[in-house]
């Protein structure tokens, strides 16, 4: 991660979605204070690139955090994982959904215009069922009332499970051929929105970089999950499996906001419940 880049690109707050193997800790303790001097604000989200873990539950937190941070036009915010293609992708699209109101398939559209994402199954799963949850939302008009954990109040009694999982079959498999039909080589690192990049995890590492971007605010959506020995700077190799261990006194200094998601990339993790 070059702080160089980072500051040249006038990145102002970090998503940190990825997920990393490093289990040394003289390693993590070096990137908790690599950040130290920039004015970065940092998110991270511990969360593994697997079908079954449960990504959902970040989906309005992550997408409340870059909404926030683009409310100051000023800001730039960097949305990372570990290629920035699943992980970063699934909770920018959930953005998308949520605060622009588009469905998975507008979202999925409009992001592979600029970047070659690749969700897991088990990530579309769980923005299919978003998709099909604020949709629902809309038609009542209730949406501060809405209760988004309580799934069954959607269902109409009279809808049939086995009607809803073909509908969602449907939609995913539209969103996989959108997803077949992108020809982008990737890149390291991709203005996908207005002032919002999608990263891999060696981009959101370089502090010249996110200088350079500008970027005000991190979205890290691979955190390491807090745990007493990680508190105490001695975490296990069980912590740090794939995670990217940054945190906010990385990026202190650089006037850039930090949230972590712990998010892990298989399609049976939900991310939608929070």
């Amino acid at each position: 991660m070059n702080r160089a880049k980072l500051e040249k690109m006038g990145v102002t707050h970090i998503l940190n979605a990825t997920a990393s193997r490093v289990d040394l800790v003289r390693e993590i303790s070096k990137r908790e204070e690599y950040y130290s001097d920039m004015n970065i604000t940092y998110c991270g989200v511990a969360a593994l690139d697997v079908s079954w873990f449960d990504i959902s539950k970040y989906f309005f937190p992550a997408a409340e955090f870059i909404h926030q941070a683009l409310s100051k036009p000023e800001n730039k915010v960097l949305v990372h994982c570990r290629q920035g293609v699943s992980r970063s992708s699934t909770l920018f699209l959930a953005y998308l959904m949520i605060h622009h109101d588009m469905t998975v398939e507008d979202a999925t559209d409009r992001v592979i215009r600029k970047r070659q994402i690749q969700p897991n199954t088990g990530f579309l799963n769980q923005l299919t069922l978003l998709d099909l949850n604020l949709m629902r939302q809309r038609k009542l008009q209730s949406r501060k009332e809405f209760n988004i954990e309580n799934i069954a109040m959607l269902v109409p009694v009279s809808e049939s499970q086995v009607t809803l999982k073909k509908h969602i079959g449907r939609i995913m498999i539209h969103v996989m051929q959108l997803l077949q039909k992108c020809t982008l080589d990737w890149t390291p690192v991709t203005e996908v929105w207005p002032n919002v990049f999608i990263a891999n995890e060696k981009t959101a590492m370089d502090r010249d970089r996110l200088k350079e971007m500008g970027v005000t605010h991190i979205l890290n959506a691979a955190a390491v999950k807090k745990s007493l020995k990680v508190l105490l700077g001695k975490p296990s190799k069980e912590d740090l499996l794939e995670k990217v261990n940054t945190g906010a006194k990385y990026y202190k200094g650089m006037n850039i906001t930090y949230y972590d998601v712990p998010v892990m990339d298989d399609h049976l993790f939900q991310h939608d419940s929070a």
